[in-house]
């Protein structure tokens, strides 16, 4: 049996990780997906028994071993046990044949959703290569990392874990974490349509897959804001899904076909398919969440305040959006104190957001100027707001900002800036 050397002896640079992993296992929230890099068998397995130790009591480590025969990864995953945290550790990407290999990443890119939906951290173990490989063939899964860390020994690696992260980004041509370009969204848009083609040239076209490029596409065209395409694309994709009895796959195209039609002002068709997909899926946060801009456009205050105030109460960790519109739904009405309440909790959980880049770098900024106007930091506020203006990407317009400022200028008590805000928004 391997045993662990002491914490002591260990590369400074391992035991550093090891000790990042462990802590990030200790508070990570459901949907964190973690790489961990290893060059010897023997060491992964001894830092796996070493996490496992050290998290004893306090998180449930669930061992997955893939094989050639059973390469998927979301056949494995079921929740946790009730009332304990728990986490997967995944391996076995080296001891599969090729093809088992290359099935097991393709199927972590169709079935990213469902695996971060789980809300189980997922920790996968790999060698440097199928790293690489796992990156070219499952980007979407793959963007979504909250971490890489590095347990190959210091000698054998002069290429550190983020240093390796950068370059597999730069080949993808990806930049934040999970945002692409229009530029390299174009090459996606290619590569998904002609993969598409391929496949319903076949004699019997695999409709998983079908689901899987129509909603992918449907992605990219509504990035693009190319919205018609994106709703026709999503709207197969629904129907494949509805044929396979598949209840949250038919919820996630519903949803983004209410998304849609909110960014096209559209909110009575909004209001209705996301009331559809939340009506199929009621614990998936983000049709509350959208649900509630829809309403809040349709002047239904109280409502968008109910669903708002759900989408908080099921994913608290990333509610960054959902608790600045509380803020300024309080301010709006004239609780002010609920408001600045609401509005310090977002404040919290924007710097997180930001590294994550979980939104667009104007949107975020834009965030931050309505949850500072709101705490009384007027010069911050503007600050972030000039900010936002000069980061705004060629899909976006200021305009698509004026509604959450003309909002919490709609308070009996404003706050200071917000017509400086305003102004500048009409400005540009």
């Amino acid at each position: 049996m391997t045993t662990l050397p002491q914490t002591a002896s260990l590369a400074p640079e391992i035991a550093l990780d090891l000790g990042r992993l462990t802590d990030a296992l200790r508070i990570a929230e459901g949907g964190f997906i973690a790489f961990a890099l290893f060059d010897t068998f023997p060491t992964r397995d001894a830092m796996i028994r070493e996490i496992a130790l050290r998290l004893a009591g306090e998180v449930q480590i669930r061992q997955i071993g893939l094989t050639s025969e059973r390469p998927y990864l979301h056949e494995y995953l079921t929740p946790p046990d009730a009332g304990r945290r728990g986490a997967y550790f995944v391996y076995g990407f080296e001891g599969i044949s090729h093809q088992a290999r290359q099935q097991a990443f393709g199927a972590l890119q169709v079935k990213r959703e469902a695996i971060t939906r789980l809300e189980v951290p997922v920790v996968l173990w790999l060698a440097e290569g199928n790293l690489v490989d796992l990156a070219r063939r499952a980007p979407d899964f793959f963007s979504q990392r909250g971490g890489l860390y590095d347990f190959r020994s210091p000698d054998r690696a002069p290429q550190r874990a983020e240093e390796l992260s950068q370059t597999i980004v730069q080949m993808l041509g990806t930049y934040s974490l999970s945002l692409f370009s229009p530029e390299e969204l174009r090459k996606r848009f290619m590569l998904f349509e002609g993969l598409l083609k391929q496949s319903q040239a076949e004699a019997e076209p695999p409709p998983e897959i079908l689901a899987y490029l129509h909603f992918d596409l449907g992605n990219i065209h509504d990035s693009l804001n190319e919205w018609d395409q994106a709703l026709a694309h999503y709207q197969q994709a629904r129907e494949i899904r509805e044929r396979l009895g598949d209840t949250a796959g038919q919820a996630e195209c519903l949803g983004a076909i209410g998304s849609v039609y909110l960014s096209q002002k559209n909110y009575p068709r909004a209001k209705d398919f996301l009331s559809q997909a939340m009506s199929l899926r009621p614990d998936e946060a983000i049709y509350h969440n959208n649900l509630g801009s829809a309403l809040v456009q349709l002047g239904d205050f109280e409502g968008a305040e109910k669903e708002y105030g759900l989408r908080v109460f099921l994913r608290p960790a990333d509610a960054l959006n959902a608790l600045t519109s509380l803020g300024v739904l309080a301010y709006r009405r004239g609780d002010v104190e609920a408001g600045q309440k609401r509005l310090g909790e977002a404040l919290a959980l924007w710097e997180i957001a930001w590294k994550r880049r979980l939104q667009s770098p104007a949107s975020l900024l834009a965030n931050l100027t309505l949850v500072l106007l709101g705490l009384g930091q007027k010069e911050q506020a503007l600050e972030s707001l000039r900010s936002a203006l000069n980061q705004l990407w060629p899909s976006e317009r200021p305009e698509d900002f004026l509604p959450d400022f003309e909002l919490l200028a709609q308070s009996p008590n404003p706050p200071a800036g917000i017509d400086e805000a305003l102004a500048l928004l009409r400005r540009v």
